[in-house]
């Protein structure tokens, strides 16, 4: 038997377009935790039991309130609440978890930072895509070659509400961690005037990722080597004290701002140095300091901080002039020690030192010889504010002054081989080396920065850049990590950083470059002076 099928039928209708969107929702533990247990049923005794909960975790505290502990007894009125209560108990946070909380905050905060910075931070690290290395060839078939000139390019400025207004006196880097910047902020006036010093990290610029305060103004800083996280920091009543930055605390981990035996003055400069024990022995680090009242000091960290006497300088009277030699004997007790300004260990031989004085001068002295100088040079017309010693040359060493000029010596000369004067014609606050190229350096005058190349011009600068923040002046300057940055603090509290572009690129032969340009203008320097003195023989004789 067979059964027949019946055709199928086609029908077909006609309807508004159905319309489709897409829904999302975020369900984290604690939201479903506190729907099922809304439906769970109410105990009998609910009114007894603890408002806040049970404590498991430790103490509870409530957004806005207080700690709580131990069971509380509710009141007929109370319970009406109970459910606003319950609705209320996902905002309740454990007291021990805030520590991770405020670290998870501080993470997010620097991804969002990373975020807003990412182009100026691909440019700081030198990751941009497509950009040409110097030691990429280029391509033959290019046609032109735009030549652009040496300039700087702003990135960012480390600042926020706490540094506003302060002024910035000192920037180190750490030399373990390429991305923390050690600034010490404070204001040059005795008094009630407490410093500041904050640790910057690129990752963050908005914000220090560490914040310490001192009791009076915050004038020098410097990072030891040895031990990376030790931070030390000098302050304006002449106190020392040493942090650090691997720990939470904002403490110090030892000070002496109470202590009697502190310098008298200003600690103008700090630095951590290598000594040799003797023959097989490693090397130690000790802490030095220079201060006001013209003492060196050597600080002994191991236990507590105590001071030993290096060297007391004192005024040569062969530099004073007629005049003052007229009022010797009403300001003799007044002159008769040198203020310290700065001062910088010799390359490859620690036991010598540079220092810049208030006088004019920069003595080279040394750890082992207490009641004098090994060798004076002088010829700067006002106060020597930095004397630094080439990175790859351990003859060569440049100073700058307020009398508008910067000298580059030979270490066994007593005249300056080079004298070259500021392009913005005032007092320049801070200079330094290159660490890429020995003959390019950066100065900051009080509204200009100047980059300059002795292998190019002794004359004009390479980069001529003036000051970012309105109504502020340059203090102090540095290089980045990798030689390519400046990081350059004013007197508002803001340090901005540069990238520098364009500059000429080291050749391998670069320190001998820069031994050259001294010999060369040493012979010359050694002819004139030979002419002159000829000259007064001559004269003398006739």
């Amino acid at each position: 038997m067979q059964t027949i099928n019946e055709p199928l039928k086609i029908k077909g209708t006609q309807a508004s377009q159905a319309n489709k969107a897409d829904e999302c929702d975020f369900a984290a533990v604690w939201d479903m935790f506190d729907e099922y247990k809304k439906l769970e049923p109410k105990e009998e005794d609910e009114e007894e039991d603890d408002p806040l909960g049970e404590d498991v975790g430790g103490a509870l505290l409530r957004p806005g309130g207080s700690a709580s502990a131990g069971p509380a007894v509710q009141s007929p009125k109370q319970g009406e609440a109970a459910g606003d209560d319950e609705e209320d108990s996902s905002q309740q946070v454990p007291l021990d978890t805030l520590s991770d909380i405020q670290e998870k905050t501080f993470i997010m905060e620097k991804a969002l930072c990373m975020n807003t910075y990412q182009q100026r931070l691909a440019q700081f690290r030198r990751m941009l895509p497509g950009r040409t290395e110097p030691d990429e060839p280029v391509a033959e078939h290019s046609q032109s070659v735009v030549m652009v000139a040496p300039h700087m390019l702003h990135l960012w400025n480390y600042r926020c509400p706490e540094t506003s207004g302060q002024r910035v006196t000192c920037v180190r880097w750490n030399p373990a961690n390429p991305d923390l910047l050690a600034v010490t902020y404070g204001t040059l006036q005795f008094g009630a005037h407490p410093g500041l010093v904050c640790c910057w990290s690129p990752k963050n610029p908005d914000h220090p990722a560490l914040i310490y305060r001192t009791p009076s103004g915050a004038t020098c800083c410097d990072f030891a080597t040895q031990n990376a996280a030790m931070l030390a920091v000098g302050c304006y009543d002449g106190s020392l004290a040493l942090y650090s930055t691997s720990q939470k605390s904002d403490r110090p981990v030892n000070d002496c701002f109470r202590g009697v035996d502190k310098p008298m003055g200003v600690i103008w400069d700090v630095q951590f140095v290598l000594k040799d024990q003797g023959v097989g022995e490693a090397k130690r680090e000790v802490l030095m300091s220079i201060s006001e009242d013209g003492r060196v000091l050597q600080w002994n960290t191991r236990q507590g901080l105590q001071t030993v006497p290096v060297m007391s300088m004192r005024r040569d009277p062969s530099f004073s002039t007629k005049k003052e030699n007229r009022s010797r004997k009403s300001d003799a007790f007044i002159s008769r020690s040198a203020v310290g300004l700065h001062f910088s260990f010799r390359p490859g031989n620690t036991a010598q030192y540079l220092v810049a004085t208030e006088s004019g001068t920069a003595h080279l002295c040394s750890t082992s010889h207490s009641d004098q100088y090994l060798f004076t040079y002088s010829g700067h017309l006002a106060a020597v504010y930095r004397a630094h010693w080439s990175p790859f040359s351990a003859d060569v060493l440049v100073t700058c002054s307020a009398d508008w000029s910067f000298r580059i010596w030979h270490a066994d000369q007593k005249v300056a081989v080079i004298v070259v004067q500021s392009a913005s014609r005032s007092a320049i606050n801070d200079i330094q080396w290159s660490p890429l190229c020995a003959t390019q350096l950066a100065l900051c005058t009080d509204h200009e920065v100047e980059v300059w190349d002795l292998a190019v011009s002794t004359l004009d600068p390479l980069i001529v850049h003036p000051n970012v923040t309105r109504g502020a002046t340059n203090t102090t300057l540095t290089f980045g990590p990798d030689g390519e940055c400046l990081m350059i603090g004013d007197s508002a509290g803001s340090v901005a950083v540069y990238q520098l572009e364009n500059l000429p690129v080291a050749e391998p032969d670069h320190v001998e470059k820069l031994e050259e340009v001294v010999q060369t203008q040493l012979f010359r320097v050694l002819s004139t002076l030979r002419e002159e003195q000829e000259e007064e023989t001559d004269a003398i004789a006739e």
